[in-house]
């Protein structure tokens, strides 16, 4: 079976919508999900259409591409999806408003425009960061002021660059705390090894990292290690060995060492990943013992990385790197986001697990444990505050939709036909906010004035706006342009 007649997909997307309007703007309520087993109640439209299935199946084909844009901005932003859905539905019925390759290239003439504009306009905020974090989060968390005021204080303090993640409390309160330097949860293998109460620590150490487990240290390749290090300080440097295992001869003969006063320690780290990572950032060689491959290599001093600090017990490591290092986390943190940002690897605990170690600068937030299905929705509610206040680095814009009604108002307005299009954010709130209040809170005194959003409370950043219109674009183009529904039963 198949058609021509989208009229049941643009129901399906236009039904979609009336429930993202349901939890869109000020004066929004929750939409209850009942389906007669589990029935649940969301303050958060998207969500709730993420349970909602229509009987009929081209319905549901409309609520799946509202839901897939939505989706795309959500992971890439944190926030806006609701915006995004009420875009794409509105791109979407172009369907029925003429030559669907023209209105099809006119939309992406348009929103191409509309997103120049954006980048042109917004505005980056240097004295209100700590504030304008705050607001952001509040937006993205349906106006949760406390928690809101956690996250935005944490992101304030970890920057940019830096990672929030969220952690079961032992005392049953709400806390935060900040962590610095590499970390990750496994220390030293023996205890003969600690130097310094109960901990090993070195300061301005060089670093030797070795992919693989260490249990002989008769190997030629140890004799390099020695003779270069011993080059590069005369062995008045601290060693400190980051492996994947250490056991044998190898761990024996290096705690003895340790034990009789030499500085000298190892670090365990079965994750291979970050053992690269935390290598590249302190400027160090991996050497990779692939069936017994290491006792053919060779260490140079030019080989060992160097850090300001490591510090580890038995159960946790530290490394603090040297400040140089800022040039290499960055792009660390880009590739990761590259790597995880996309929905074919919607990984997103692997990817905080990464950027936290990265960075060297987390951010925690201890959250009541009650339930574990609880604790689920609580952290996936910072995770959103958080990405999205992350966003306020790069810079803000009035929001509500009143960001795109300034675009249309301004000196290229001649040049959108679609204006009504892009207006449907803002439109979607008329009713429950006046339109033209709205935007005189927006920006009392100038069309793209930081200070003014971050007074109104009316913010958006410039990432969630663009990201809006890129992925709203994205969806409605193809279904523009569909000329035939194939019904595959």
């Amino acid at each position: 079976m198949f058609t021509s007649d989208n009229s049941q997909v643009i129901k399906g997307i236009k039904d979609a919508i009336e429930i993202i309007k349901a939890s869109y703007g000020p004066n929004a309520g929750n939409v209850a999900v009942v389906d007669g087993t589990a029935n649940n109640v969301f303050d958060d439209g998207y969500m709730a259409l993420r349970s909602y299935r229509p009987s009929d199946i081209f319905e549901r084909y409309g609520v799946s591409l509202v839901l897939d844009a939505a989706e795309s901005t959500w992971r890439n932003a944190g926030d806006g999806t609701s915006t995004t859905a009420i875009l794409a539905a509105s791109f979407m019925e172009l369907a029925t408003k003429g030559n669907p390759e023209y209105m099809a290239q006119r939309l992406q003439y348009e929103c191409d425009l509309m997103i120049k504009a954006l980048e042109e306009n917004s505005a980056k905020i240097n004295d209100d960061i700590r504030e304008s974090c705050i607001a952001v989060a509040k937006v993205a968390m349906h106006g949760d002021e406390e928690l809101a005021n956690l996250i935005g204080e944490l992101v304030f303090k970890v920057g940019k660059n830096g990672v929030i993640r969220a952690e079961p409390s032992k005392d049953n309160t709400w806390s935060t705390s900040i962590a610095s330097g590499l970390q990750w949860e496994q220390g030293v293998p023996s205890d003969r090894l600690l130097n310094n109460r109960g901990a090993m620590r070195y300061d301005n150490a060089h670093l030797l990292f070795v992919d693989g487990k260490l249990e002989s240290i008769k190997d030629s390749f140890w004799q390099s290690v020695f003779a270069s290090w011993k080059a590069v300080s005369d062995g008045a440097k601290p060693l400190v060995i980051v492996c994947n295992e250490a056991t044998g001869s190898f761990l024996e003969t290096m705690a003895e060492n340790a034990a009789s006063g030499k500085p000298v320690g190892i670090l365990t780290i079965t994750d291979s990943q970050k053992l690269s990572m935390a290598a590249d950032i302190c400027s160090a060689k991996v050497f990779r013992d692939t069936k017994g491959s290491l006792r053919t290599q060779a260490c140079l001093p030019a080989d060992f990385g160097r850090c300001e600090m490591v510090s580890a017990t038995m159960e946790t490591s530290t490394i603090v790197p040297c400040e140089e290092a800022k040039e290499v986390i960055a792009a660390k943190v880009s590739e990761i986001f590259s790597k995880f940002n996309v929905l074919e690897n919607p990984d997103t605990d692997r990817r905080a697990d990464l950027l936290s170690f990265a960075t060297g600068c987390s951010g925690i937030i201890r959250v009541p444990f009650i339930t574990r299905a609880q604790f689920s929705a609580d952290k996936e509610k910072i995770e959103d505050g958080y990405r999205a206040a992350m966003n306020t680095f790069d810079g803000i814009l009035p929001g509500a939709g009143c960001a795109y009604k300034f675009i249309l108002d301004g000196p290229n307005a001649h040049e959108f036909t679609l204006a009504d299009c892009f207006m449907s954010p803002l439109r979607a709130i008329f009713g429950t906010v006046n339109m033209e209040e709205a935007v005189t809170l927006a920006n009392p005194d100038s069309y793209f004035d930081g200070k003014s959003c971050l007074v109104s409370g009316i913010i958006d950043t410039k990432k969630t706006l663009i990201e809006a219109i890129r992925n709203a674009c994205s969806a409605a183009i193809p279904f523009i342009k569909t000329k035939i529904f194939i019904l595959n039963e």
